[in-house]
């Protein structure tokens, strides 16, 4: 059964319930992202560099229907801070640095609900708002800018 519904499309039918599949309504609202940098010197040719940005959430809940498809990132509140710095010399630059990002939420809804599953849609059914999310992680940056045209040669 191939069929088109106010709420999504009908995939078909398993042992007499409709299969719908969601069609996202738009839900976002306006957030303020903020970053934060600091570059110091340490000697002529090192510089260390540190910075804070943050990735907030846009989903309105109010407009947001329980049932639509929103990837699961885009609803945490993410953090990124970073740390590294880059050493400079006449024909190159090494950057080298690391960023942690963290997000933690609570009471979540479920995406499957391995407990309690269906009888007909197994464990795509029953779900509840008891998830709890724990994110982090970690990367590193490595750079290395080569140049080819020394500062005393260009000109202006």
């Amino acid at each position: 059964m191939l069929d088109s519904e106010e709420n999504g499309t009908v995939l078909g039918t398993s042992q007499g319930i409709d299969l719908v599949s969601p069609v996202p309504e738009y839900s976002n609202r306006q957030i303020l992202n903020v970053g934060l940098g600091l570059e110091r010197r340490l000697t002529d040719n090192l510089k260390l560099l540190l910075g804070y940005r943050s990735d907030f959430r846009f989903i309105d809940d109010q407009k947001f229907r329980d049932k639509d498809f929103v990837p699961v990132v885009s609803r945490w509140n993410l953090h990124h801070f970073t740390g590294g710095g880059y050493w400079e010399s006449r024909s190159f630059r090494l950057n080298l640095g690391l960023e942690y990002a963290f997000a933690r939420e609570r009471n979540m809804q479920q995406y499957v609900n391995l407990n309690n599953p269906s009888k007909h849609l197994g464990i795509l059914a029953n779900t509840t708002n008891t998830a709890n999310v724990r994110y982090d992680q970690f990367r590193i940056y490595l750079g290395l800018t080569l140049k080819f045209v020394q500062p005393s040669e260009s000109k202006n």
